[in-house]
C-alpha cells in the first residue's frame, strides 16, 4: 500500500469514527457522566473527563439537581477530569455563588496538574477550597 493510500484509509477511518461519536447520546462516552455519592451529609460529585462548552450544560444540570434536592455540602471530585474550559469555570462559579447565598459550601479535590493550572491562572483557586484527595475534602465538613 502506498503512503497516499494509507493516508486516505486513515482519513476515512477518522471520518467514520467522528460520525459514530456524533450519533452517541450526550454523556454516553466513557468518563463523560457525573457520578453522585452521598457520604454522611456530604454530596460527592465525580466530574466527567471534560467540562467544556459541549458538556457544561449537562454538568450544570447535574449540580442543579443536587442543589434543588437540598444538597448544601458538596465535593467536586476531579479525579477523572482532564480538562475544564471557561464554560466549565462558569459552572463552578455559579454553584459557588448559590451555595454562599444558601449557607452551603463546595470543596474541589483530586485535580490533575493541567486543571489545577487552569484554576490558578484564572484566579479561581483563591475562591475555592482545593484538596488533594476526596477523603481530605470530605473531612473539611466534619
Amino acid at each position: 500500500m502506498t503512503a497516499r493510500r494509507r493516508l486516505l484509509a486513515v482519513g476515512a477511518a477518522l471520518k467514520q469514527d467522528r460520525r459514530a461519536c456524533d450519533r452517541r447520546a450526550p454523556g454516553s462516552l466513557k468518563g463523560e457522566r457525573m457520578d453522585v455519592q452521598v457520604v454522611g451529609d456530604v454530596t460527592v460529585v465525580t466530574l466527567p473527563a471534560r467540562v467544556d462548552t459541549t458538556s457544561a450544560r449537562d454538568v450544570e444540570a447535574g449540580f442543579n439537581e443536587q442543589l434543588d434536592g437540598g444538597a448544601r455540602n458538596l465535593v467536586a471530585d476531579f479525579g477523572d477530569n482532564e480538562y475544564v474550559s471557561s464554560a466549565g469555570l462558569r459552572v463552578f462559579l455559579a454553584v459557588l455563588k448559590f451555595l454562599e447565598k444558601n449557607e452551603g459550601r463546595i470543596v474541589l479535590c483530586a485535580m490533575q496538574p493541567f486543571v489545577e493550572d487552569v484554576f490558578q491562572i484564572s484566579g479561581f483557586s483563591e475562591l475555592f477550597s482545593i484538596t488533594s484527595t476526596r477523603e481530605e475534602a470530605i473531612a473539611l465538613f466534619a
